[in-house]
């Protein structure tokens, strides 16, 4: 009979190693495996949400300096910059960027799955498609007057002058159709089939893309049109575009924060972790909730800072019926009076 076999002595050391650290398996269902997969996950969206966040900033802070400079020029110039900028943002950055969101998920996977030749081609296919859908917008540019005479009932003079400054926005159209599609290759985490099924993928994601994003972006854009046929439409217009202005500056976090999870949750996919794709949209979510509960602190914190606490005050005693100086109003002391006639 054959003695028992024993380990050899190269695996006793092996055996013992993974006796005090625990196999990976029993690692991952400890709660600090857990943990520290999350920590990892959350600084894999930070650095990927950071510079987008630096990059936004500064494309919503560029829009911010030109409202101030044309706020100088005066009323007129900043009513009509602001819808000329609104009307290009509704017909034009907004489709733009729209249909390039079909990049995100393609690049994403494909990064996960290490496929190169897909990143290029689909970077490539992007921006001739972009540049395609900017030959109509512009025409449409050409001709912006008229469209918010007729369409949408803004003032005249107003309107001759945002065709102008829509006009010196021209070359934005074809600057972005190359920005855009870049900036989604390079945040797939890359230096970042046949030619008509690689098409077809593109443009089944691209149509939807752009439909939410219109969507969201023409919540903006109406608000501001509809503020322009106010009578007082120079001031009511200047006022709504420095209230947007702000907001864009918190926007900008969050957008950034929503293509870090859509980068991670590709290249998750891509790979084959259906797991990390889990993990990565959890925390993208707990991170959206905090940014929007930070933002929501920040605004309610500057608005507190700006109230005029003694004018607060005295509307306060005016409706209870008291004076600045804490009698009653006249109107409250003769009441009682009037009553007592009348029985």
């Amino acid at each position: 009979m054959d003695p028992p076999s024993s380990p050899p002595p190269h695996d006793h050391g092996q055996h013992e190693q993974e006796h005090q650290h625990g196999c990976p398996a029993a690692r991952e269902k400890r709660p600090w495996g857990w943990a520290a997969a999350v920590a990892g996950e959350a600084r894999a969206q930070r650095g990927i949400a950071l510079p987008l966040i630096a990059m936004n900033l500064t494309w919503f802070a560029k829009q911010a300096v030109t409202t101030a400079f044309l706020g100088r020029l005066g009323d007129l110039e900043l009513a009509a910059g602001t819808l000329g900028f609104s009307f290009a943002n509704a017909t034009g950055f907004a489709v733009l960027t729209g249909l390039c969101g079909a990049m995100d998920p393609i690049c994403g996977q494909a990064h996960g799955a290490g496929n190169a030749a897909l990143l290029r081609r689909t970077l490539l296919m992007a921006t001739a498609m972009l540049l395609a859908a900017s030959l109509p917008i512009a025409l449409l540019w050409l001709r912006v007057d008229t469209v918010l005479l007729r369409v949408f009932g803004q003032q005249p003079d107003i309107a001759v002058v945002a065709r102008r400054y829509v006009l010196c926005l021209l070359p934005d159209l074809a600057v972005t159709s190359f920005l855009a599609p870049l900036k989604s290759y390079l945040s797939s985490q890359e230096e970042t089939k046949t030619a008509a099924a690689d098409w077809l993928r593109l443009i089944r994601l691209a149509v939807p893309c752009c439909l939410n994003t219109c969507l969201e972006w023409w919540c903006y854009e109406i608000l501001i049109l509809l503020t322009g046929r106010l009578p007082d439409a120079r001031r009511a217009v200047a006022v709504i575009a420095i209230t947007l202005n702000f907001d864009y500056l918190l926007f900008a976090g969050m957008l950034s924060l929503s293509v870090s999870a859509s980068v991670r949750v590709s290249n998750s996919l891509g790979a084959g972790d259906a797991a990390g794709a889990r993990r990565a949209g959890a925390v993208s979510i707990v991170g959206g909730v905090l940014a929007g509960a930070l933002g929501g602190l920040t605004v309610l914190l500057v608005v507190i800072a700006r109230m005029d606490w003694g004018a607060e005050a005295d509307k306060a005693r005016l409706r209870t019926g008291a004076g600045a100086d804490g009698e009653p109003n006249a109107a409250h002391k003769e009441a009682p009076q009037n009553a007592a006639a009348d029985v």
